[in-house]
């Protein structure tokens, strides 16, 4: 059987691997968005907003991006970011067994994993109606102070919370799935593999390089508020959990 560290340098390189596909998936959203945006704006003469304009760009902008179809089909792509995710761990069970296929435990149906997909799918919309809503109210800013509309005001402007907010929200969305995925596996214990090193949270600190009974991870407490099953340490954590069928032949 592999070593521990072996494993762990897999699982760092899988982390990286989402995150790149997560931050690329966000950033094109964003350009989606500011494009549609912008070719709207193009058609106003001078930049100016002015009465049918202002309020046909005001009352229509969430419909204006959801109803795009280039952005509607790159929201509906977030789902290959997923798969990507459930045939690394594939893989992760296969490399930490000798080459065994990870077999079904039934205790995660594939209904609920969809279920939890097209959740992250209705908060990359909710994402998108908060970014139309800070632009709605820059345009209005511009009614009131009758000012033209910048580029700026527009697309760079309202939209480094929201990018932020929805990178974190998809990262931690893909290891939970990631942890989904495990606990569907199945098997008698679990390795808590990942990094070790300063960002680790003491829970993750003091449990990472080990082999815990696959029941007892149901019981852990990460003192977040959020079960440890599925957020390991909590919010962000980059650990995974990798089912073994004999510890007792795992290296260190």
């Amino acid at each position: 059987m592999p070593r521990v560290d072996e494993v762990n340098q897999r699982v760092s390189r899988d982390v990286r691997t989402i995150d790149r596909e997560v931050d690329g998936f966000v950033s094109t959203l964003v350009s989606l968005m500011q494009r549609k945006i912008l070719r709207e704006l193009s058609l106003l003469p001078n930049r100016e907003l002015r009465k049918r304009e202002a309020l046909r760009l005001l009352g229509g902008m969430e419909s204006l991006i959801l109803e795009d179809e280039e952005i509607f089909a790159h929201i509906e792509s977030i789902q290959d970011i997923f798969d990507l995710q459930a045939s690394m761990m594939e893989d992760l069970y296969i490399f930490a067994n000798d080459g065994e296929a990870p077999p079904k435990s039934g205790k995660v149906p594939q209904s609920a994993l969809a279920v939890f997909v097209n959740s992250r799918r209705q908060n990359i919309e909710i994402m998108s109606r908060a970014y139309a809503n800070e632009v709605r109210q820059r345009l209005a800013d511009s009614i009131i102070s009758e000012e033209p509309i910048t580029d700026f005001d527009v697309t760079e402007a309202p939209v480094g919370r929201i990018i932020g907010a929805l990178s974190n929200d998809l990262k931690t969305a893909s290891s939970t799935y990631s942890r989904m995925i495990a606990l569907e596996q199945g098997g008698r214990f679990v390795l808590y593999a990942g990094p070790r090193d300063g960002r680790n949270r003491p829970f993750c600190a003091e449990r990472v390089n080990n082999i815990y009974p696959m029941e007892a991870v149901y019981t852990w407490d990460n003192g977040q508020g959020i079960p440890a099953h599925l957020y390991c340490g909590g919010w962000g954590c980059r650990h995974v959990l990798i089912p073994i069928r004999r510890p007792d032949g795992f290296k260190d």
